[in-house]
């Protein structure tokens, strides 16, 4: 008798032994499902951040050479276009570089140093300039009467242009999914495959 109670006992013993393993294994395997999340979170903020920085870099710089261009009356062949360095060209996640610049366009291209990140390319181009547009005899009054608007987010057609002005468009794409080859922009007027303007 004495037998059974002690084997009764080590059996109620290694039940709630068993209990407090699993109850501990489920609360492991909870613990090690929210560090690979907050891992995962993490790794999407600093994602976020690296590419946000590296497309504010990149829209600090379309403008500067939309600037340089109407003074200078061509685009500038270096990254930074006032010759006074504002931009690490080659920074710890991004490579800057101007991939081809005349009096009509510059290409930039933002390449990402991992995988981790999307890379990113824009054109700045001259679409209308005083000698190439026609000349408008009829100003309209009333912006509903306009049939030239151009659709949101664009710049204005070559008839909108005002007179006497340079007209300056520029396009940024970006990656659809990180990688290190920047997208290949042919024109202003959309993104090519894979990528989508950002």
């Amino acid at each position: 008798m004495k037998d059974s109670l002690l084997l009764k006992g080590c059996a109620v013993l290694t039940a709630i032994a068993l209990a407090a393993c699993s109850g501990n294994s489920e609360r492991a395997a909870r613990n090690r499902e929210l560090q690979r999340r907050s891992t995962e979170n993490r790794t999407k903020i600093e994602r976020l951040e690296v590419e946000g920085e590296a497309k504010l870099n990149l829209i600090d710089l379309t403008g500067k050479h939309a600037a340089f261009r109407v003074t200078a009356e061509k685009f500038a062949s270096e990254i930074n276009p006032s010759g006074v360095e504002t931009l690490e060209e080659d920074g710890p996640d991004y490579k800057y570089e101007v991939i081809a610049a005349d009096e009509q366009r510059i290409l930039i291209t933002v390449t990402a140093k991992s995988n981790k990140f999307s890379s990113f390319s824009a054109i700045v181009a001259v679409v209308a300039a005083q000698d190439d547009r026609p000349e408008s005899t009829e100003e309209s009054t009333s912006e509903d009467d306009r049939e030239d608007r151009p659709p949101p987010g664009r710049s204005p057609s070559l008839e909108a242009a005002p007179p006497g002005r340079t007209v300056i468009e520029s396009l940024i794409c970006k990656t659809d999914q990180p990688s290190k080859t920047p997208p290949k922009i042919a024109g202003v007027s959309s993104c090519p495959a894979g990528s989508s303007a950002d």
